[in-house]
């Protein structure tokens, strides 16, 4: 009997390949009615991966159901390629930095966000204590409970609490290092401040109208910015419109005699202009008031006096920098810019007039006309104003 098996085994292996053969036959015959795929290129850096309707125009004339099956298929390998690829680099010698008017562009076309007009603050409150956060935020709230604050920290400040930005109706930005160009990584605050509210503002343009750009660990407000500051003197004034910038003088002290300022310029654009600006009086950066169009314009040229300054970076430098941006005439085509002095009695420098008091009102009021200040900066230079203001801003409310 296993004899019999043994003779029958080669015919049975016979037939078994001879219907693997026709089932072969079959199966190539079926896919040869498919017209052949072309090949796509290698995939290359920084390249995206391309849908094959895309990459093979021979494609077009397939069921678009077999398209859709072939995109669905080629998607994860796409996407596991991509990540494979590291990032495009420029060669070292070259910043991966856009100009202002490419930020412009990417800012309307690509990453603006709606939100309701509203006046708005914006400041850096990277490392304030909480205490000066309370005397910026509570004194401005006391006056305005409708314009936008927005604040931009780094990292993982916690200086102001979730329930104290509700209550007060505040915004925290935060914007770690790697929002920054690489250049500017290790920059002070105070300077890569421009380049943050630049982004943040080109992002939200149309949810803004007039701007405060201000200090928060030495500003507090006895009045609303928005309504009592107008865009010139006298009584009846029109308001600070689109176009509009203000910008003002501390009480005294020339840029050439000041050992701050003057090395602030002279480092960052040479002896030649420190000469010109000599006996010009000290603009200070800590507040800057505008509409929309003026404001966002300032902040570009700011901007891009950084970028092209950045050799002279330090702590402060921006001041430097505001003293010729703003006396530069060749951005502010159309702007109506205007400095002013303190004697006005909307904003009170306080490094420049240190010995002023308070009235009996506790209020800070301008020596010649005796209107109250809109804003107090740098309060802590006087030590009996800080104590006062310190006492009612300052704290927690029970």
């Amino acid at each position: 009997m296993h004899a019999r098996v043994a003779c029958r085994l080669p015919w049975v292996t016979a037939i078994l390949v001879a219907g693997l053969a026709l089932y072969a036959l079959v199966s190539f015959t079926a896919l040869s009615s498919v017209p052949p795929v072309s090949t796509p290129a290698p995939f290359m850096r920084g390249q995206r991966p391309q849908r094959f309707d895309q990459a093979t125009p021979e494609l077009s004339n397939h069921p678009p159901s077999l398209v859709a099956a072939r995109n669905s298929a080629a998607a994860p390998a796409a996407a596991h390629l991509a990540q494979q690829q590291p990032p495009t680099t420029k060669a070292k010698t070259s910043i991966d930095w856009p100009r202002p008017f490419e930020q412009k562009q990417r800012g309307a076309a690509q990453r603006t966000v709606a939100l309701q007009a509203k006046d708005t603050v914006l400041a850096m409150s990277q490392n304030i204590a909480t205490d000066a956060l309370l005397v910026f935020i509570r004194s401005f709230r006391e006056h305005n409970k409708h314009a936008r604050i927005v604040l931009f920290q780094q990292g993982g400040d916690t200086s102001l609490s979730l329930p104290l930005q509700q209550q007060y109706d505040v915004t925290i930005q935060r914007s770690g290092g790697g929002s920054l160009p690489a250049f500017m990584r290790g920059f002070h605050p105070s300077t890569t401040r421009w380049h943050i509210m630049l982004q943040y503002m080109q992002e939200h343009l149309q949810g803004m109208q007039r701007i405060l750009l201000a200090d928060v660990r030495d500003t507090m407000f006895q009045l609303d910015p928005f309504s009592s500051i107008s865009a010139s003197a006298g009584a009846g004034a029109p308001p600070v419109s689109d176009t509009a910038l203000l910008s003002w003088y501390e009480q005294s002290g020339k840029i050439g005699t000041c050992s701050w300022n003057s090395g602030w310029v002279r480092d960052c654009f040479g002896v030649a202009e420190l000469k010109r600006l000599f006996s010009e009086r000290i603009i200070c950066s800590g507040i800057t008031l505008g509409g929309r169009s003026a404001v966002h314009r300032y902040l570009q040229r700011m901007n891009s006096t950084v970028f092209e300054k950045r050799a002279c970076e330090r702590n402060g430098v921006d001041q430097g920098m505001h003293q010729v941006v703003m006396r530069d005439a060749s951005w502010q085509g159309g702007l109506q810019v205007r400095l002013a002095g303190v004697e006005l009695g909307q904003v009170a420098h306080m490094q420049s007039m240190p010995q002023r008091a308070l009235g009996a009102d506790g209020l800070l009021r301008a020596t010649s006309t005796r209107d109250v200040y809109t804003i107090v900066h740098q309060y802590d230079r006087a030590a009996a104003i800080s104590t006062v203001f310190m006492d009612k801003y300052g704290q927690v409310p029970e």
